[in-house]
């Protein structure tokens, strides 16, 4: 009573998908590196690497020897919410988040190479997290930045001048900065910058307007020397896309130090988007910042006119 009956057809079958998966399925430990090794020929910043391969060492003390296969949602999550912090207490929300992102960034991984038939992980429910605001940055403390850049005796600032009236007025990314050339600025004898897809964080063209502003800075950069030829980058520090960006990065870094003005990161873009949607609405705002209207209203909910 209670029994059913099971065709030994299906009960070899069973277990040989059992075995299988039990002995061709590799250790955790195995998927992780390839996931490392991966990750590096996407050539991914120093940072993100060295905080992945942090998160990495510690699942693999947890998993290390348990074939992937065999890991589940409720070993994940007993293990995530089991973390702390310096001070001995619960990690917070954010470093559990994260934690879960990564593994579930790796289980994925895992499945697109079919190392495992499923992932277990896609069911799994991250801490949610508060987002404050997007920061942007005051009208004087834009004066102030401008002012400190004109002013500056050395050569360092002319370096990422344009760079930076680029990222503050147009909300252009440091990124495609970084990727930038003077050819692209004026295309065509418009007033208008041409970012390319393959200059873009996303997978289209577009071209952001040059306004009053941006032209007159621009000018007053042919006038003291620093405007390049069509096909110098932008930002002229850096023989490489990557230490351009780094190096951009150091010197808003700089730019802190130097005038006491804070620059919480993509904070410029995101004044950008204020004055944009200002001046000429969202729906134009949108696409001049390579974004459709509602990711703008959901990233950049300060981003209306006002």
């Amino acid at each position: 009573e209670g029994c059913k009956f099971i065709p030994m057809s299906e009960m070899l079958k069973r277990a040989l998908s059992a075995y299988t998966q039990e002995t061709i399925t590799p250790y955790f430990k195995e998927v992780t590196q390839m996931w490392l090794e991966m990750m590096r020929k996407k050539n991914i910043s120093p940072a993100h690497l060295r905080k992945s391969t942090y998160k990495v060492a510690r699942f693999n003390a947890w998993f290390g020897d348990i074939r992937i296969s065999n890991i589940t949602i409720d070993m994940v999550e007993e293990k995530v919410n089991g973390l702390v912090g310096k001070d001995g207490n619960e990690a917070a929300p954010r470093t559990r988040h994260d934690y879960m992102g990564c593994l579930l960034h790796i289980f994925s991984f895992a499945l697109k190479r079919e190392l495992i038939n499923k992932n277990p992980l896609k069911a799994m429910v991250k801490p949610k997290i508060d987002k404050p605001e997007r920061a942007t940055i005051s009208v004087e403390d834009a004066v102030t930045i401008l002012a400190w850049l004109i002013t500056k005796p050395t050569q360092t600032s002319h370096d990422y001048f344009i760079g930076f009236v680029l990222n503050l007025f147009c909300g252009v990314r440091p990124a495609e900065l970084a990727r930038l050339k003077f050819g692209d600025l004026f295309t065509g004898g418009r007033n208008e910058l041409y970012l390319s897809r393959t200059l873009t964080k996303t997978d289209f063209d577009r071209r952001a307007v040059l306004r009053g502003n941006v032209v007159a800075w621009l000018r007053y950069f042919q006038t003291i020397g620093i405007y390049g030829n069509p096909e110098d980058y932008i930002i002229r520090m850096g023989d490489t896309e990557r230490k351009r960006g780094d190096n951009y990065g150091h010197f808003l870094g700089r730019v802190t130090a130097e005038t006491g003005v804070t620059i919480p990161r993509d904070s410029l873009r995101h004044t950008a988007a204020t004055m944009i949607s200002a001046l000429v609405g969202m729906g134009t705002a949108a696409e001049e910042l390579g974004n459709d209207v509602r990711t703008l209203a959901k990233h950049y909910r300060h981003a209306v006119p006002r």
